[in-house]
Parts: structure tokens; sequence; C-alpha cells
């Protein structure tokens, strides 16, 4: 058992040196965080909640750790879930495009929160659904503002439904499930989960105003995109219901009673996401990815704001930046650590019993030799 421990200690003190390797403060800051919140013995749950682009790469690396994550555990249980502003369907076939398991991961939130998978189950959890009259009401205010057809997408959770322009049609020429459509104001037959509308970063803001004055019980996303051409530098808008990533992830914290969660996003839709971080003093991991580098900085504005507002001290946000190649191996880390923290609460399990075993047979000679004893007494 000391021998246990010592090697316990040691691949520790490793995975602390490996990161002290880097020089980085702020990953040794993290990773020191994330060791001292495991030795809680009150952590049994621990929720791994990721945006997918600009966030993970779906790669055999990938694939490996997550398999390495769904193994049988004893101590702390690993729930894995994926939160996109993708719909279901489109992160279904990333995963089957680079074959990774679906059961990999047990729910699947898409649409920005819109709507949840439960995996195990195979059916869906809830389903937001906008209103038509809403949807076409903000439609015809970004038309009347001089935006495109080829710039309007809808979204059931299935399919993504797009004006078929040439630009387009390239965007999505590898892509599945999608419905072009030359009368995509024409909203019937659709259970709308998100409207997403492209435009420049003056239209989308102008639009977005819009939508935060004159429309109410509805919420937008902005952020970078490179639809339909990487060229346009355009933004956009994600226009959904109340529901948000954050809402989602808290939903299923809840449902699942998770004790802590590393929540992994690399965009402004991952805000309400790393709001409930802040709340919940979980732990936040921001993805840097070279085509929209600005991005992270201003994420960490408005979470910065935020804890102004709660009155949270920065400095005890635990917060990571990251490059967007260096996510996977930063979450194969984190699964070694988890790793040597379970083999330690096994041990002590395994010791435990054995001293209750111990116990009880050290009791049984004791007496069937009284026992014995009485039985030659009678004779």
């Amino acid at each position: 058992m000391l021998i246990f421990y010592k090697k316990y200690n040691t691949i520790i003190h490793n995975v602390i040196k490996e990161v002290e390797l880097m020089k980085d403060d702020s990953q040794i800051k993290f990773f020191r965080q994330f060791i001292n919140m495991l030795r809680d013995e009150n952590i049994k749950k621990i929720g791994i909640i990721t945006d997918k682009d600009g966030t993970i790469l779906l790669d055999d690396s990938l694939k490996r750790t997550l398999k390495e994550f769904r193994k049988k555990k004893i101590g702390a249980k690993i729930y894995l879930i994926a939160n996109s502003g993708r719909t279901i369907q489109d992160m279904i076939n990333c995963l089957e495009e680079q074959n990774i398991p679906l059961n990999y991961f047990d729910y699947i939130v898409g649409d920005n929160g819109g709507m949840c998978l439960d995996v195990k189950e195979n059916k869906l959890l809830y389903k937001h659904i906008l209103e038509k009259a809403i949807v076409s009401k903000v439609i015809q205010e970004f038309l009347k503002r001089g935006g495109t057809l080829e710039d309007i997408r809808l979204a059931d959770g299935k399919s993504i439904y797009a004006y078929p322009s040439y630009a387009v049609k390239e965007y999505y020429s590898s892509s599945k499930d999608i419905v072009y459509n030359e009368d995509i104001t024409n909203l019937e037959g659709i259970d709308i989960t998100k409207l997403t509308i492209t435009g420049t970063h003056n239209l989308i803001d102008q639009l977005n105003t819009f939508v935060r004055e004159k429309v109410k019980g509805y919420k937008t996303h902005i952020g970078k995109t490179s639809f339909p051409e990487k060229s346009r530098n355009n933004y956009r808008m994600d226009f959904t219901g109340m529901h948000t990533k954050g809402q989602a992830a808290k939903l299923l914290k809840k449902r699942l009673g998770i004790d802590t969660c590393i929540y992994l996003g690399n965009d402004l839709n991952d805000v309400p996401m790393f709001s409930v971080a802040l709340d919940d003093n979980d732990f936040i991991v921001i993805a840097n990815n070279y085509e929209h580098s600005d991005i992270p900085e201003t994420i960490i504005k408005y979470l910065k704001a935020e804890c102004e507002v709660k009155g949270i001290n920065w400095e005890d946000v635990k917060i990571l930046l990251l490059e967007e190649q260096n996510v996977n191996s930063f979450l194969i880390r984190i699964n070694r650590i988890i790793n040597v923290f379970n083999q330690r609460k096994k041990q002590d399990i395994i010791k435990k019993y054995k001293i209750e075993i111990g116990q009880k047979s050290d009791t049984r000679p004791r007496k069937n030799q009284n026992k014995r004893r009485r039985n030659e007494r009678n004779r």
C-alpha cells in the first residue's frame, strides 16, 4: 500500500512537472486548482461540457481520450456532454465521419441549447421550437436593412435550410442534411429551433439591437463566421428562444447531480456556459484559434465585467486559455489526473474491505476454539 501511495504521489508530481516545463503560469495554476478539487472526497461526479468548432479536434487522439473517459471507474464518474451551435444531426455526422462512437458522449446539445439528445436512451430530452411569426419578423427586418437571402439559414435540429446560391452550395459541398430552398422566407412545415443571420459587423449589430428592443422573450448569440465565404469577414447572429448553452449546461448538471464541471468553448455563444461556471466556481477553458484570434480577449472582457457585478474576485476564477491544437492534449492530461485519483480511491476501498474481512476472519477461529473448549469440558 505504501508503494502505491508513493507511485500515486510520483505521478501527480510528474504531471505538475510537465506543466511547469511549459513555463505557463496559468496552466500551473489551473492544474493545481483541479488537483486540489479532486482531493475533496465529496467530488463524485465530474462533467466535461464542450463546444465542437474551434474547440476540440475530432481526430484519433480525441477518440482514444474519449474511450479512456468511458472506461468504468471506481471513484469520480465522468460525464461527457457536447454543447454546440450546430444541429444535433450535424454533430452526429461529424462523429461518424471520424469513426467516433456516439455513445462516447452522454448527451448532445444542439442549436445553442435549443434541443438536447439523451444518447443512452436515444431520445430527445427537450426541443424548443420558435414561433414562426417572430422568426419572420426578424427576417423581414434583416432584408429591410439590406440583408440578402443567401445570408439566411434555418435549423430544425436535423436539417439546415439554406438559399441555393453558388457560395452557399460551395460552403456546404461536403455537408449532409442540407435542404436548399429558393423561398427561404417561407417557414411553413419547419419546426424552427434556430435562425442564423450573416452579414457585416455593422448590420449584425443593428439587427441585434432591434431584437433586444423590439422582440421580447428571445435571445441572440453573436460571433464571427466564415459563411458563406471566409473573405467576406462576416459576423453571424444566432436567434433562439430564451434557451442558451448555459441553460442547457445548468439543466444537465442538476439532472445528473454533477459536482463540478470543466466547460470548453471558443466563441461568444459560449459566454452563457462560462457564466454558469462563474456561478458554480467551476473550470473554464477558452480555446483560441488563429481564424478569430480576437474572440478570447472579448470573452474575457465579458467575464471580468460579470465578475464585478457578481462580486467575484477574478484571481479566484478557474480559467485557462489554450490554443485550439492543444485542447486534445489538455483532455488527455485531465484524464490521467482523474485516473490517478480514482486509483487511489480504489486502493482505499480495497484496504477498507481487507480490514473488514480481516476482522471477520479473526473472530471466527476464536468462536470455533471456544466452542471446542466447551465441548471438551462437557465431556
